[in-house]
């Protein structure tokens, strides 16, 4: 293969990708709606970042081993898995279900 054909093939890789995390984001506040009488808030954000860690597993075990390392950017990694899982979606989910 070619240098331009593994670029576009790269480039529009990462634009699907975009695209899937969109709309995976985009129907959380649908789906948190629809669950939110059968499901509390902090099942469904488990159940949600247990599949998106088993997903995210299968997309690392296609990367070599060196380029997995975290090095310096581990604590802000954890800040962030910190406050965008354990907070943001618990949080979005009870106001979804003692608001509507």
């Amino acid at each position: 293969m070619d240098e331009p054909q593994s670029r576009r093939l790269t480039s529009l890789a990462g634009i699907g990708l975009v695209n899937v995390a969109t709309i995976t984001w985009s129907t959380n506040m649908i789906l948190g709606r629809y669950l939110r009488d059968d499901i509390g808030p902090v099942t469904l954000a488990s159940s949600r970042f247990f599949v998106a860690s088993l997903l995210f597993a299968i997309l690392l075990r296609r990367r070599p081993p060196e380029d997995r390392s975290l090095g310096r950017d581990r604590w802000l990694l954890v800040g962030m898995a910190f406050s965008g899982v354990a907070l943001f979606s618990p949080t979005l989910y009870l106001g979804l279900r003692f608001t509507t």
